[in-house]
C-alpha cells in the first residue's frame, strides 16, 4: 500500500469507534468525513489482502495505539474480511500535533504456519520480511488507529466555503494520517524505497516526472512544499490553517 499501482480489488475501511473514549466523533457528519478519508484513499488503491478469520489454534492478537489515551491497546481474535482494512478512530489532547495515525502490530499463534504468515502479510508476497526474503515492496496490514486533537479548531465540512483563516481542515488531516496507516512513511516496504533524502518507488517516480520524490527530515513524508500536478502534495509535513489538500496524483 505504500506504492501500489492498482490492479487488484476494491478495499473498504471498517471504522470502529468504540475506542473514541473523549466523544470526538460525537456526530455523524464527523463520521461520514472520515469515512469519506477513508474511502478516497482505498479507492486509488488496487490490491488484494487475504482475510484473517483465526479458529482453533490460529488465533492472534491487533496491537494499536488507543485513540482516546495514547496507551497500548489491544483486541484479541480480531475478524478482519477480505480486501478490508479496520481502523480505530477517536481523540485525544495532543498539544500543538493536529492528528497522529499509523499501522498496528500482531502477535499470532498459529498450528498452521501460512496462518501467521497471513496476519503479517495479508497475503502480500512482497511484504515478508524474514532473514531470508529479499527487501520489503508492498504491505499488508490488518489496520491500525487513528487519532485526532481533541482541543484544534477543526473545520468539518465537505466544502471550504466557510473554512475560517485559523482553522484546519479536518477532511485533508484524516487523509493525512490515514494515509501513515496504510503505510505511508511508516512501513518497511516505504524504508525500502528511501535513499539519500529522496523516495524512488517505481509509482512515486512514474507520477513526478520519472524522477525521485524529495523527503522531508525524517524521510516520512514529501519535503515540504513539494507539488503534484500543480497542487501542493497532501503528504507534505504540514497544513496551513485556511487551506485544504487533497490527494493528487503523487
Amino acid at each position: 500500500a505504500a506504492d501500489v499501482t492498482g490492479g487488484g480489488r476494491s478495499m473498504t475501511g471498517r471504522v470502529d469507534y468504540s475506542y473514541d473514549t473523549n466523544n470526538f466523533f460525537d456526530s455523524q457528519l464527523k463520521k461520514d468525513l472520515f469515512q469519506q478519508a477513508v474511502d478516497s484513499i482505498l479507492s486509488r488503491m488496487g490490491d488484494d489482502l487475504s482475510a484473517i478469520m483465526p479458529s482453533g489454534g490460529n488465533t492472534w492478537i491487533a496491537d494499536f495505539v488507543h485513540p482516546g489515551t495514547g496507551e497500548s491497546q489491544t483486541v484479541a481474535n480480531l475478524q478482519v474480511s477480505a480486501n478490508e482494512i479496520v481502523i480505530f478512530a477517536g481523540g485525544r489532547e495532543l498539544g500543538t500535533t493536529l492528528a497522529v495515525g499509523g499501522p498496528g502490530g500482531f502477535q499470532a499463534t498459529c498450528t498452521v504456519v501460512s496462518f501467521c504468515d497471513l496476519v503479517a502479510t495479508r497475503g502480500e508476497l512482497g511484504a515478508k520480511t524474514g532473514a531470508s526474503d529479499p527487501p520489503a515492496t508492498d504491505f499488508g496490514p490488518w489496520g491500525g488507529s487513528v487519532s485526532f486533537d481533541v482541543t484544534t479548531d477543526f473545520h468539518f465540512s465537505q466544502s471550504t466555503d466557510d473554512l475560517g483563516t485559523q482553522q484546519s481542515d479536518f477532511l485533508s488531516v484524516a487523509i493525512h494520517e490515514v494515509s501513515h496507516l496504510l503505510g505511508f512513511g511508516t512501513s518497511r516496504a516505504w524504508t525500502t524505497y528511501v535513499s539519500s533524502g529522496n523516495f524512488n518507488g517505481p509509482a512515486s517516480r512514474l507520477a513526478n516526472g520519472n524522477q525521485s520524490v524529495p523527503l522531508s527530515g525524517g524521510s516520512s513524508h514529501w519535503a515540504s512544499g513539494t507539488k503534484s500536478d500543480g497542487r501542493d502534495a497532501a503528504l507534505s509535513p504540514s497544513l496551513t490553517s485556511g487551506t485544504r489538500k487533497l490527494l493528487t496524483p503523487l
